[in-house]
């Protein structure tokens, strides 16, 4: 089987840190020495196998954070929660990170066993064999030179053995197989929402001195909301992004409008 990794996301209390949960874990599809290619993709200590991570963050407003893990690092951050603090995005210690939906990506980087090769400008990448260390590739990276590089892999087509990128390669040339890494990607998105969740939590404590004609209404209301609320994780969760984003801008809708509503 192929590697397949998996990642949880969860945001701190106080709303100024994402924290990244490798989920893959060692099962069939896992961080197991019975993978495809077997034998190169563990990671059951420091530097064995897994190469290095790197994890991209694009917030709401479509700024980038981009944060890449060495071999000790990327295998700490399988086995235990790794931690992306306001300090680390920019912000100052007291500041909550930007609300909205953000999207991370979580890039494990392994070895291969053998040679690629790639025509100068071309999107096409070409191996003689054992398409099984290809299967499920996201990334490549490239170490000639002592330069990174790194690519998007759009498709792979192991009956010609060969997978393309989204942006040409920059060279023509024979990469050997310690001059490149595949990288296995899992995404997922994570609301930042401190403003609703406290705009829901304050109306439903306010409910007992409501003046408004209608509290049933505003019961109903505020229950459904919350429903929305819960609802705006699970198409995160799910990468369900369109959807994810309209949920929070209906909440934000709602608590951005302070009026009883009792006849809409």
């Amino acid at each position: 089987m192929a590697l397949s990794t998996k990642i949880n996301l969860s945001v701190s209390t106080d709303w100024k840190s994402i924290i990244i949960t490798d989920s893959t874990g060692y099962g069939i599809t896992g961080y197991g020495s019975n993978q495809d290619p077997v034998g190169l993709r563990e990671a059951s200590g420091s530097g064995t196998d897994i190469i290095s991570t790197r994890i991209i963050l694009t917030s709401p407003s479509d700024t980038i954070y981009t944060f890449d893990l060495n071999a000790s690092q990327a295998y700490t951050a399988t086995i235990s929660p790794y931690t992306i603090t306001n300090v680390a995005l920019g912000l100052n210690v007291d500041e909550i990170i930007e609300e909205g939906i953000w999207k991370v990506s979580y890039t494990p980087y392994f070895a291969n066993s053998q040679s690629i090769n790639v025509t100068n400008n071309s999107t096409t990448v070409t191996y003689s064999a054992s398409p099984q260390s290809f299967t499920n590739i996201a990334k490549l990276k490239t170490n000639v030179s002592g330069t990174a590089v790194y690519y998007d892999v759009t498709a792979i087509n192991p009956s010609t053995n060969n997978f393309t990128l989204a942006t040409p390669y920059a060279a023509t040339t024979t990469v050997g197989y310690t001059n490149y890494n595949v990288g296995y990607e899992a995404t997922e998105l994570i609301p930042i929402s401190k403003t609703i969740k406290d705009c829901l939590d304050s109306r439903v404590a306010a409910l007992p001195q409501s003046n408004c004609p209608c509290k049933d209404k505003q019961v109903n209301t505020l229950m459904n909301n919350y429903l929305l609320y819960d609802a705006m994780f699970i198409n995160a969760m799910f990468n369900n992004e369109p959807k994810a984003i309209q949920l929070y801008d209906i909440l934000s809708n709602y608590c951005s409008d302070s009026d009883c509503k009792c006849n809409g």
